[in-house]
């Protein structure tokens, strides 16, 4: 799939409808990274788990590598305050560096990622439902990622 100047790779992320175990589900072949989400209107950035990460707005954690990794917009007021969601990236677009950006070495630019928040129901069956969207600062947050199956209810 391709459009003048973006190309678009397909291969790791496809979807199939009506999977077994749940038949209204969209089941997925994608990425999925935990992250934490917390409510910048509330006061969770004083708990001691997020004190010594440094960030700017963000509202999206990686409390294993104890870093910002971007923002999460909750679908609705009830999905705000979870404390967990899976990441699953559907698009990224690349952008110049902003002054005093720091690049990973040999980059010349920054590649974000859009996607879906979720939030994981079964964890042996890998079911998830969709409880926001998100915007990831660098898609190479998800190297170290493996494709697998999911389904989306």
């Amino acid at each position: 799939m391709s459009q003048k100047g973006v190309k678009v790779s397909t291969k790791l992320f496809t979807v199939n409808g009506g999977a077994p175990h749940a038949p209204d589900a969209l089941k997925v072949t994608g990425i999925l990274k935990r992250a934490h989400p917390v409510d910048i209107d509330g006061d969770l950035l004083e708990e001691v788990v997020f004190k010594d990460i440094p960030h700017g707005r963000e509202t999206l954690f990686d409390l294993n590598e104890r870093k910002s990794v971007g923002w999460y917009f909750a679908d609705n007021i009830d999905r705000k305050h979870l404390n967990e969601v899976w990441c699953c990236p559907i698009m990224t677009e690349e952008r110049s560096a902003r002054k005093g950006e720091k690049l990973r070495d040999g980059q010349t630019s920054v590649v974000e990622a859009r996607g879906v928040a979720l939030l994981l129901l079964d964890k042996s069956e890998k079911i998830c439902m969709r409880v926001g969207s998100l915007w990831i600062r660098d898609a190479g947050w998800f190297d170290s990622c493996e494709t697998e199956s999911f389904s989306i209810i």
